[in-house]
């Protein structure tokens, strides 16, 4: 092995990493996703990665570099991906298909749109085969190979240099599931450590973002089933940990970032609208102090001195806001509460748990 040494120079000119998605996810890094079994970890990636692929804000709200991406599952069948593809990018698609098919009177196409249909095809791979091992060398140089042979590329402007890019294989490697693409022992610190050094390198190799979904370990007295379930290791070598997490009583997801090195993000929440045809995700806005019953549950809250039952609260708040959906408030009570009871600080517990409505195009909220 060469070595090679780097000096201060060296390091003070390395420029950071550029952002893939705005606030969440940037190139040649590792990022978790994790969350309970059945919230929608699956969705939440090819909707990130439909973005990516469209150059569309995620969500509407966070922006996005333009690039290819590269889907690796494991974790369901074939039949089942196809599946959660469809209801995710197939009205996107579908839509791409009808702009590019001919004029059924002139026989004329639309070439930018025969073009945004390529690009969309030819950007978008999926490696859906069993048996892949990330802890075998010859495994993960095999899944760079393949990154690095996507053939379309793509020229953009460097926002930050004004520079002429040119693009080749992906930007973002999704692996589905953690669990389903190694051998290895979860909680052998010694075993995640080699596993997450090939993580490493293979983002580095690729120059992409490497976006690992992951699950939650069971809920018990040492911890409430949130954080990323196995060794330690595995947890220091993300460089971000994006948490989703129900809310109790709604039908909103919490977008919890519990480590990114260099970034902080408030919470925010988004919507998953699901048919038997088509999954959307809405974003919700941040968690903030502008609900409106937020001062109103900190003074409620202050002047009752001791602990008390959530429905003494729900009763007093529905005589002052009667339209209010019951499930809705009661979810916002417990969350004072429980926050209350951990910390025994009014001031403290009032703040960041309301939703904050998402910004109009002018900067005000609705």
């Amino acid at each position: 092995m060469k070595l090679e040494l780097l000096g201060t120079h060296d390091l003070m000119l390395t420029p950071p990493p550029p952002m893939l998605v705005e606030h969440l996810v940037y190139r040649y890094g590792v990022t978790g996703v994790s969350s309970d079994p059945g919230v929608g970890k699956t969705f939440f990636a090819l909707d990130l990665a439909r973005c990516v692929v469209t150059g569309e804000r995620f969500l509407g709200t966070f922006d996005v570099r333009p690039g290819a991406v590269l889907f690796v599952g494991q974790d369901a069948s074939l039949v089942e991906y196809a599946r959660q593809h469809r209801k995710v990018s197939g009205a996107h698609y579908m839509g791409l298909v009808r702009d590019a098919a001919r004029d059924e009177d002139t026989g004329d196409s639309d070439p930018l749109a025969q073009d945004r249909l390529e690009d969309f095809e030819d950007r978008f791979r999926f490696l859906i085969q069993p048996g892949l091992r990330l802890e075998q060398v010859d495994n993960v140089l095999a899944l760079e190979a393949a990154a690095n042979s996507v053939k379309h590329s793509w020229s953009e402007i460097d926002p930050d240099t004004g520079d002429l890019e040119h693009h080749t294989g992906v930007s973002l490697i999704v692996l589905d599931t953690l669990a389903s693409l190694h051998g290895l022992e979860e909680n052998s610190n010694t075993q995640m450590q080699v596993l997450f050094q090939h993580l490493r390198a293979l983002a580095e190799n690729t120059h992409a973002a490497v976006v690992v979904l992951h699950h939650h370990p069971y809920a018990n007295e040492f911890n409430q089933g949130d954080r990323w379930r196995g060794a330690s290791s595995m947890f220091g070598a993300l460089d971000g940990h994006i948490v989703l997490k129900p809310q109790p009583a709604t039908d909103l997801i919490q977008v919890v970032l519990k480590k990114f090195r260099g970034i902080k993000i408030e919470p925010f929440s988004y919507q998953m609208h699901m048919t038997e045809e088509r999954v959307q995700l809405e974003y919700k806005g941040q968690r903030g102090e502008t609900d409106p019953f937020l001062n109103d549950v900190i003074a409620f809250v202050a002047g009752c001195g001791e602990l008390f039952k959530n429905k003494h609260v729900v009763e007093n708040l529905h005589k002052t806001y009667p339209l209010i959906d019951q499930k809705t408030l009661e979810a916002r009570v417990s969350d004072v509460l429980s926050t209350l009871n951990r910390r025994g600080l009014v001031e403290k517990k009032g703040r960041g748990l309301w939703l904050r409505p998402p910004l109009t195009e002018e900067g005000g909220g609705d």
